[in-house]
């Protein structure tokens, strides 16, 4: 294999700011709670991550709903 592998997740830590949380206690807590914006999971122990994918997809989507609102 000659082409590099992207790895397919966020940690957490990387994108909590982007969803508006001021650290990562912060989103910690909403996820455990099922307040964060869009789905977690566990990769090993204390290693919270958003699927990469699933990120872009979700201000994408947000994006085209804010074009649509303006005409």
């Amino acid at each position: 294999m000659s082409e590099e592998w992207e790895i397919p997740w966020y940690g957490i830590d990387a994108v909590y700011k982007y969803f508006g949380y001021v650290n990562r206690r912060a989103a910690l807590r909403a996820i455990r709670v099922g307040r964060f914006p869009v789905p977690t999971y566990l990769l090993r122990p204390r290693k919270v991550v958003v699927d990469r994918k699933v990120f872009h997809d979700f201000f994408q989507q947000n994006q085209q709903e804010g074009l649509k609102q303006l005409g």
